[in-house]
């Protein structure tokens, strides 16, 4: 997609693959981002000055999220995806489906962060940071399936986990949180590592295509799309179960972890892709 519009520069460097480096209104490698309506860009660009106009720090820069395209053939992609902790995260447009690997989680210590969801309404807003939900099952070295949700918005936030004392510290007399000016500061965060989550990108009518017509495809893509096949069939089999949070051992009514068999072959292809577009094979 491109855009021309000036005005919609600091909007695309959230929301679309704009290259590093390039001009963002005319470099995006999104898959799917499609016209934006006005009153959508409108609405994020005064909630963002709003957020600056109340901040105690207004001129510092959020920390931000950086991804970076690692192979792509054809339709299906894999992307790298860097997340600081309580980085602003990017979000597009969920019309495919999505096998993550999450690579590294603050250097494997999953008692220190966790991975959450993006909730609903507008990114950044009290609504939508109450609503976000966080991944228990995304840790480091899982690999789950994220499928399509239609077009709706899809992002992640690595975040903090405050232990119960850490809790307990921060709680005034009534119950309610003490806020400090450090709080504000996304920098001073007592944890200081990142994520890394390995992406690759399913478009939804790439698994309508009769298997013979993949014949040609990339040996990478191949697999990735059975497994995605195989993550919806389980995720359809559980769908019968009750709509609780768990929908059995593996299955999550979000996203599908694959089995420790299964995640082993997921990660040495995605590395081998990676190896592969690296040699400019």
């Amino acid at each position: 997609s491109r855009f021309n519009n000036n005005s919609n520069d600091s909007f695309l460097q959230s929301m679309t693959f704009a290259t590093a480096g390039k001009d963002i209104r005319t470099s995006c490698d999104c898959d799917e981002c499609g016209n934006i309506p006005l009153a959508i860009l409108a609405a994020i660009r005064e909630r963002k000055r709003q957020r600056l106009l109340e901040s105690d720090v207004p001129f510092l820069m959020k920390r931000t999220q950086q991804r970076n395209l690692i192979c792509r053939y054809d339709s299906i992609s894999v992307w790298n995806l860097v997340m600081p902790v309580n980085a602003e995260p990017l979000v597009e447009f969920g019309t495919s489906h999505r096998i993550v690997w999450i690579r590294r989680l603050n250097g494997g210590d999953n008692s220190s962060s966790s991975i959450e969801s993006i909730g609903k309404g507008i990114i950044g807003s009290s609504d939508e940071e109450k609503s976000r939900t966080e991944l228990k099952d995304w840790k480091e070295g899982n690999v789950v399936l994220v499928p399509s949700n239609g077009g709706k918005a899809v992002g992640w936030i690595h975040v903090h986990k405050k232990s119960a004392d850490n809790v307990a510290n921060e709680q005034q007399d009534d119950g309610s949180p003490k806020t400090t000016k450090s709080d504000q500061n996304s920098g001073s965060d007592s944890c200081n590592g990142y994520a890394v989550l390995y992406v690759a990108k399913i478009p939804m009518d790439k698994l309508d295509e009769d298997k013979k017509d993949n014949k040609d495809d990339a040996d990478w893509t191949l697999p990735l799309l059975e497994y995605c096949r195989q993550g919806l069939h389980e995720m359809k089999n559980n769908s019968s179960l009750s709509t609780g949070e768990e929908k059995g051992p593996s299955t999550h009514t979000s996203y599908f972890q694959f089995p420790e068999e299964t995640s082993n072959n997921i990660k040495r292809i995605m590395q081998d892709a990676e190896d592969k577009a690296s040699l400019g094979a």
